[in-house]
C-alpha cells in the first residue's frame, strides 16, 4: 500500500543490479516472536522477543526485549518438522523463529538467546550442548 514502494525497490535493488529479500509483512509481529533452539533437532529450550516500542523487530540487537512464554501445539509441531529436515542435513544447533503459524527464520550461524532463555527460566541449558557436542563427537571417532 506504500505509494513509493517501486522507487524503495529500484533503490534497494540499485536499479535491478543487486538481489534483496523480502517478505510479507505479517500483523502478528506486534506481538512479538518465538526463538525456539533446536538441538539434535529437539526443542532445547524458547523465549517470546518482544519488539522496543515503536519498532516491529524483535531481535535483541534492534532493542527487542525476552519474556516467558509457552508453546502452542503449532509451535511444538513446526519444530518436529524442522527437527527432521536438521538432522538429515546434520545441523545440530539451530534458532528458529516462529510469528503464529509462520516460520521467519532458521538461524544456524548464530542461534542466540542462550543466556535469555537460561536466566528467564533458571536453567543451564549450555550443559545441555557441550553433552551432545561430546557425544557427538565420541560417536564420530568411534565410526
Amino acid at each position: 500500500d506504500d505509494p513509493d514502494c517501486a522507487a524503495r525497490l529500484e533503490q534497494a535493488t540499485r536499479s535491478g543490479t543487486r538481489f534483496v529479500q523480502a517478505q510479507r509483512y505479517l500483523p502478528e509481529i506486534t506481538a512479538g516472536d518465538k526463538r525456539v533452539l533446536l538441538l539434535g533437532g529437539e526443542i532445547l529450550g524458547w523465549v517470546r522477543r518482544l519488539p522496543a516500542d515503536g519498532d516491529f523487530r524483535s531481535n535483541i540487537n534492534a532493542g527487542g526485549r525476552c519474556v516467558p512464554c509457552e508453546l502452542e501445539a503449532s509451535d511444538t509441531a513446526l519444530c518436529a518438522r524442522l527437527g527432521v529436515w536438521l538432522r538429515q542435513h546434520a545441523v545440530h544447533f539451530a534458532g528458529v523463529d516462529i510469528v503464529g503459524r509462520h516460520v521467519l527464520e532458521v538461524n544456524i550461524t548464530s542461534p542466540s538467546c542462550l543466556r535469555e532463555i537460561n536466566a528467564l527460566g533458571g536453567q543451564r541449558l549450555e550443559e545441555r550442548i557441550v553433552a551432545y557436542a561430546e557425544s557427538h563427537s565420541a560417536r564420530l571417532r568411534s565410526g
